[in-house]
């Protein structure tokens, strides 16, 4: 009983906690990134390659300069099955994995501006 008479928990002595030691090497995380690749899972959350930047404005220009309707959701289908054929995976491109719609439209829309930034620089021959 301690001084205002209620009871304490336990009898008085606290054990000592035994202190965890890290796991073992062979537990530890390792990157999303491997995991995932050596998992066969697409990552989705992952940036564009200099090779995914390509195959899209390849994708976008051949859906434009063709009778293919030119929308968003047919850019990614045909990106997705693009980077899915054996042919890029026989000559070891390599692909961060499928992309979804909203990655399409977002990627997209950042070259637009990034283009449309590049145009409304002043040239270098004119007087402004």
């Amino acid at each position: 009983m301690n001084n205002i008479d209620t009871p304490t928990k336990g009898n008085g002595q606290e054990k000592k906690r035994k202190s965890t030691l890290s796991t073992p090497p062979s537990l530890k995380r390792r990157r999303r990134t491997e995991y995932l690749r050596e998992n066969n899972i697409d990552n989705i959350a992952a940036g564009w390659s200099q090779l995914e930047n390509c195959g899209l404005e390849m994708t976008e220009n051949f859906v434009s300069s063709s009778n293919l309707e030119h929308t968003k959701k047919y850019i990614c289908t045909l990106y997705n099955f693009v980077i899915d054929r054996d042919f890029a995976k026989c000559n070891s491109f390599r692909f961060n994995g499928r992309k979804t719609l909203a990655q399409i439209h977002g990627k997209l829309a950042y070259i637009n501006r990034r283009t449309d930034a590049i145009w409304r620089l002043p040239s270098r021959g004119s007087k402004s």
